[in-house]
């Protein structure tokens, strides 16, 4: 053991012999080499590992993984690393800290490390080395059968080729694997080689190279057997495709002769050339025949037509009945010509023909009639509106169309508004006609002229006081009658319903007998001249004859069949926007028809629509005088859609008000009713009215 130096007193370095170590002392010093030890093995462990970890990721980054020199060159570098880790061992006062056997196990562990990342560079090098192969062995492969698909003459020369080509890749497949890839290369060019044969229709030949040539390339018996089956599919279409194309080639050929024949372009001589090489049959020959000689009268009546009507309109004069064949075969002859024009330009000459002729031609008529029941809305729309022209130049050009056809055209016009989609059109049209078939003709028109006094209503009715009228008749032309429409009930129609009976009965009061009341005595607004009509009118109600006696089941129910539902008031409050822009005015509709009659409270819808959209929704009356029908119908309801899509509802109904205003100004009993009828009114107002 070394001596230890000290100093004396007199300041003079000496050695001595180290005391004695404790037993204790000798095996906290051994634990502490071992922990030392321990800890130099993990640290410098890891760190070389590490360090190899990214000099291997960067060698893969910046070098060429699929280099031979690859592995070398990182080996060397790991083994530099390792002597780097291995030459700095820390060292005490008596010499190094960590033992020989703490630095053995250290080098062992990064060897093996060392070992580790060298198996895994060897295998990213042979993975390269496939990637490449595979990748230059499928570009050359490709190219290969792609020669093979343009010319099989040379299969044999390019089968060595394949051969030539995977064996420059010999020693990096395996043996198994490399015959693998031999025979799909060489099977892949043989099928190129056969498909092009085939697209070239030279099945014969794919067929012979299949089953003699390509012996060579190791075709299997199913390889072979599937090769043949392609060929086999490819005769198979190869054969149909040539049918295919003869039955065009025929069906051209009677095609063109179909449109030369119905031209007048084809002789007989022709036919029989046809005839002869099998593009028509011997039937057909006969149509043929058939349909020359057809157009050859046609031709003729034609041109007698033409002279006729030329002759006609020489002397000033127009066809009649004996010359309506003329009439027709020139119309023919037109339409023939303009053809190929504008819809708008044919419309326009048609028209023209027409009034000339005094007389609507026969296919004129049936092409019409059919755009009236097409499907197309558009179609319908333009066919009644030239029917409407014809009839407005001159009723005689359309005397021989049947009546629902005209009424139908009519019907259409009569909601051609402009801007109102042809769909909206049509619908609009279509429930007329069927509201006029349920509703009859039994209600008279009562006229009320748009800026004239209105005619005395039947009973007037004031505050708790109420008197309605009624009016029987028919209706106007295009717009039917309100008739003894019996609506639908639905649960939303009868919830409506009693929300505004409910919301009535403030405003009319229970039982009253005003003497200045026209209508006799009153409960809750149903009037004595009101019970009395209706008592002959509808017995099926079984009134009472007294309006004290009436029920209020009786009252609903006369509300709702009479008042709500002739109306039709659900169905202006089912307009799209309705209930949003102007709810009040459904409710005023019921109303003023409790207040002053159905009839009335439709007039003033419908004189209030017309102010404010520029409408006209008169009809004409027995006398043929335009009127206000009163009758809420598709063409009023249609106006009020119009309102709510321009945003002009609220104006409507705010006119409306106005309307009842002046309405109830001209009544004789205004001074004594006024109380109630006036805030009755004012409270369907939406827009507060400027003082």
């Amino acid at each position: 053991m070394p001596k230890i130096p000290f100093d004396d007193d007199d300041g003079r370095f000496e050695f001595a012999e180290p005391p004695e170590l404790s037993e204790a002392t000798k095996k906290a010093m051994a634990r502490q080499q071992k922990l030392d030890d321990a800890n130099f093995i993990t640290e410098r462990t890891l760190q070389f590992q590490n360090d190899m970890a990214a000099e291997f990721a960067r060698a893969k980054r910046d070098g060429d993984s699929g280099d031979p020199m690859f592995v070398k060159d990182l080996m060397k570098v790991a083994s530099e690393m390792r002597t780097e880790h291995l030459s700095d061992i820390p060292r005490g006062p008596r010499g190094r800290l960590i033992s020989q056997d703490a630095v053995d196990l250290t080098r062992a562990n990064m060897d093996g490390a060392m070992e580790r990342f060298q198996t895994a560079a060897l295998h990213r090098l042979n993975l390269e080395r496939h990637q490449r192969a595979f990748t230059n062995i499928e570009a050359a492969g490709a190219e290969i059968a792609a020669a093979a698909k343009r010319d099989a003459k040379g299969l044999s020369g390019l089968l060595s080729t394949v051969d030539d080509l995977l064996g420059q890749y010999e020693g990096v497949f395996a043996d198994d694997e490399f015959a693998e890839q031999r025979a799909a290369l060489r099977l892949r060019t043989v099928v190129f080689a056969v498909d092009g044969l085939i697209e070239r229709g030279a099945t014969g030949d794919a067929r012979e190279l299949v089953t003699g040539g390509a012996a060579d390339a190791d075709l299997g018996p199913a390889t072979a057997r599937f090769l043949l089956g392609r060929i086999d599919m490819s005769e198979e279409d190869n054969a149909a495709k040539a049918a295919e194309e003869a039955a065009e080639a025929r069906s051209a050929g009677v095609a063109d002769l179909v449109v030369r024949v119905a031209t007048g372009k084809v002789f007989p001589v022709e036919l029989e050339v046809a005839l002869a090489q099998g593009t028509i049959g011997p039937e057909e020959h006969a149509d043929f025949l058939a349909k020359i000689e057809r157009f050859k009268d046609d031709r003729a009546r034609r041109i007698e037509g033409k002279e006729r009507i030329n002759e006609l309109l020489a002397r000033r004069q127009k066809p009649d009945e004996t010359d309506r064949a003329a009439v027709d075969a020139v119309f023919e002859d037109i339409a023939e010509a303009i053809a190929g024009r504008p819809p708008e330009e044919r419309a326009i000459i048609e028209t023209r023909f027409v009034r000339r002729a005094g007389m609507l031609p026969a296919a004129l008529r049936d092409s019409l009639i059919g755009g009236l029941l097409s499907e197309d809305p558009a179609a319908q729309v333009a066919a009644a509106g030239r029917f409407v022209a014809f009839e407005d130049a001159d009723p005689v050009l359309i005397v021989n169309l049947p009546a629902d056809t005209l009424t139908r055209a009519r019907t259409i016009t009569a909601f051609a508004y402009p801007g109102l989609p042809p769909a909206r059109i049509v619908q609009l049209a279509s429930e007329e006609v069927a509201q006029q078939g349920e509703e009859g003709k039994d209600r008279e028109v009562e006229p009320i002229a748009p800026s004239g006094t209105p005619k005395q209503p039947a009973t007037v009715g004031g505050g708790t006081q109420t008197q309605v009228s009624h009016a029987a008749g028919k209706a106007g032309a295009a717009r039917g009658s309100a008739g003894n429409v019996k609506a639908p009930r639905d649960k939303d129609a009868d919830v409506l319903f009693k929300k505004y009976r409910g919301n009535l009965r403030p405003r009319e009061g229970k039982f009253v007998s005003h003497p200045r009341d026209l209508g006799g005595p009153t409960k809750e607004g149903f009037s004595q001249r009101l019970l009395d009509e209706l008592r002959k009118k509808r017995p099926d109600l079984k009134l009472p004859k007294s309006t004290k006696n009436l029920t209020p089941r009786q009252i609903d129910r006369v509300f709702r069949e009479e008042f709500f539902d002739k109306l039709r008031i659900k169905k202006v409050w089912d307009i799209p926007g309705m209930k949003r822009e102007a709810p009040q005015l459904p409710e005023q509709l019921f109303d003023n028809g409790i207040l002053h009659g159905i009839t009335n409270a439709g007039q003033l819808l419908q004189q209030s629509l017309d102010d404010v959209l520029g409408t006209d929704l008169r009809v004409s009356d027995k006398k043929g005088n335009p009127v206000y029908d009163g009758n809420v119908g598709p063409a009023t309801r249609a106006a009020i859609d119009r309102a709510v899509r321009e945003g002009k509802i609220v104006d409507v109904n705010d006119r409306m008000v106005d309307r009842r205003l002046d309405f109830m100004k001209r009544q004789p009993k205004y001074k004594t009713f006024k109380g109630g009828w006036v805030p009755r009114a004012e409270s369907f107002r939406i827009t507060p009215k400027k003082p």
